[in-house]
C-alpha cells in the first residue's frame, strides 16, 4: 500500500513579508523559520500554523461523507467537511459552525481522532495548517443540504476512496489511517 508521507519540510509563508507591520521599515530579519524581527523598531512576529477542524461523519452503512470542493484550492476534488478555526473559537465550536455552514447538520459531542499537517496554497502563499480530526455523530441526516463552499457530497467506504480524488495530503493520510484501523469505528 502506498501511504502518503506527512509534510516534513514546509518552508515558511513569512518569506512573503517585505515590510514591518508595525513601523513599515524594510529592515527585517528572519532569525528562525517562524519568526520575523524588525531591526528598526524591535517588533517580533511569530508565524504559527493555522488550525483547522475536520469531521469524520459516517452513515448507517459505515460510509464516510466527503464534500466536493466548490473553490480553489482543490476545486472539484473531495475533502472531509470542516474548515479553519476563527479567532476566539474552540475546536468544537469551529467544528459545529463549519458543519452547520457546509452541510446544514448538527453534530453530537465530537471525539478527537488525530491530527495531520497539510499544504494549503492560497493566493500565492503556501500555508501549512494543522488539521485536527474528530469523529462526529449525526442523529438526523434529513436536513443535509450542501451549501457554502461545498459543490456536492458523496458517501463512500474508506477502503474505496482513492488518493487522486482528494484535495489535501492530510486527508489522504486520514483515509489511510481509516483503512488501517477500520475496527476503531
Amino acid at each position: 500500500m502506498n501511504i502518503p508521507q506527512p509534510v516534513t519540510n514546509p518552508g515558511s509563508a513569512i518569506q512573503k513579508f517585505r515590510f514591518c507591520p508595525q513601523c513599515g521599515s524594510d529592515r527585517l530579519s528572519n532569525p528562525h523559520d517562524n519568526q520575523l524581527s524588525c531591526v528598526h523598531c524591535g517588533f517580533i512576529y511569530y508565524l504559527n500554523p493555522p488550525v483547522s477542524v475536520v469531521a469524520i461523519l459516517k452513515n448507517q452503512q459505515n460510509e464516510v461523507l466527503l464534500t466536493k470542493r466548490k473553490f480553489e484550492p482543490g476545486e472539484g476534488l473531495y475533502d472531509f467537511p470542516g474548515g479553519f478555526v476563527d479567532e476566539g473559537e474552540t475546536l468544537e465550536q469551529a467544528l459545529r459552525r463549519e458543519i452547520k455552514e457546509e452541510l446544514n447538520l448538527n453534530i453530537g459531542i465530537p471525539e478527537y481522532y488525530n491530527s495531520f499537517v497539510t499544504a494549503y496554497p492560497f493566493k500565492g502563499i503556501m500555508y501549512y495548517p494543522v488539521d485536527t480530526v474528530f469523529i462526529c455523530e449525526v442523529s438526523d441526516w434529513k436536513p443535509l443540504k450542501f451549501q457554502d463552499d461545498v459543490a456536492d457530497v458523496l458517501f463512500k467506504p474508506p477502503a474505496l476512496i482513492e488518493d487522486k480524488c482528494l484535495a489535501f495530503s492530510s486527508h489522504k493520510l486520514l483515509v489511510q489511517s481509516l483503512k488501517c484501523r477500520p475496527e476503531a469505528h
